[in-house]
């Protein structure tokens, strides 16, 4: 049991120091990789807690850091296989906060892109790592 929480913590630890090393946009694909891989741990480490997503007029706080594994499982039922960044763009940085703009497309086991969208990033730098503190996604485009 030991040797098992060791691992889990060096894995922790070592996202975290890839993490921390990461400017905004960098940040951002990174988010996107571990996205892709479904690695839950780093993952979760992506996001401050409190969070909020506001999207199609709705503000949902996520104050614990609980990241589900029906998440994934759900978006697989809907056909994703991955996640491409189409664009990023810095709007704004300094040392505790940034705002990044990230068009990105969902694609299917065809690669076939089955909608695309775009959010705005809030991160915050409080913890010596860039982390996701607020989202606010527009409605997609669909393909």
């Amino acid at each position: 049991m030991k040797k098992i929480l060791l691992a889990l913590a060096l894995l922790i630890s070592g996202n975290l120091v890839a993490q921390s090393k990461l400017k905004p946009v960098e940040f951002m694909q990174y988010y996107v990789q571990i996205f892709n891989e479904e690695n839950l741990t780093a993952y979760k480490n992506c996001f401050h807690f409190p969070n909020a997503l506001i999207a199609d007029g709705q503000v949902k706080i996520n104050s614990e850091d609980k990241i589900p594994s029906i998440f994934f499982e759900n978006m697989k039922k809907a056909g994703w296989v991955y996640s491409k960044v189409n664009k990023l763009q810095l709007i704004f940085e300094d040392q505790t906060t940034a705002v990044v703009l990230m068009d990105y497309s969902r694609f299917d086991k065809n690669d076939k892109p089955y909608f695309t969208t775009q959010g705005i990033y809030t991160l915050s730098n409080e913890k010596g790592y860039w982390q996701i503190i607020g989202m606010s996604t527009k409605n997609p485009r669909v393909n």
